[in-house]
């Protein structure tokens, strides 16, 4: 199942009693919106260590300069929280009420930061948490990521344009801050 990102929570006085949605971010959110973390409220973002592998290597590649740069942006953002707080534990941001926090890839290595072991990982990560009855939505642009989530029967979704209009759907929003 696909899911629209801005169709993800009921505000009000629900909130207090509703657990956080989750969503684990994938590398390439990362890389289009090394900011990703400030668009969000009201959710709590996992982060699959692999995904933070395959930043450190995409900032080491010299034949994209910038991709790399983006790369090295989101892992200053991933640091700017670390700095608040220990990300396995998760950072709690009051402000915005969002939580993220790093889930570690039973197989996580440099030898092995390919795309397809990566989005595997990455849907492994999901899985085992629906298993234990998490509910938790990918968030990707890779197509092939979301297709194989569905085939699973992982949500999974799009991270929306900045400045895209909030939707509602079935009277449940998230809201996504202007970037300034």
């Amino acid at each position: 199942m696909i899911l629209n990102l801005m169709s993800a929570f009921t505000f009000g006085s629900e909130m207090q009693e509703a657990a956080l949605l989750k969503y684990i971010v994938d590398t390439n959110v990362l890389i289009d919106y090394p900011d990703f973390f400030s668009y969000l409220s009201h959710v709590e973002v996992i982060v699959p260590s692999i995904v933070i592998d395959e930043l450190n290597h995409i900032k080491d590649n010299r034949h994209s300069p910038v991709s790399a740069a983006l790369a090295q942006e989101a892992l200053q953002s991933l640091e700017r929280l670390a700095g608040i707080g220990d990300l396995h534990s998760g950072v709690y941001l009051q402000e915005s009420e969002l939580l993220v926090r790093v889930e570690e890839c039973p197989f996580a290595s440099e030898e092995v930061l390919s795309g397809n072991f990566c989005d595997k990982q990455i849907l492994e990560v999901a899985l085992a948490m629906c298993e234990e009855g998490t509910d938790v939505t990918v968030v990707t642009n890779d197509l092939g990521l979301r297709v194989r989530a569905s085939g699973k029967g992982v949500p999974s979704t799009k991270f929306p344009m900045p400045g895209t209009q909030l939707a509602t759907l079935e009277a449940r929003t998230i809201f996504l801050e202007a970037s300034t």
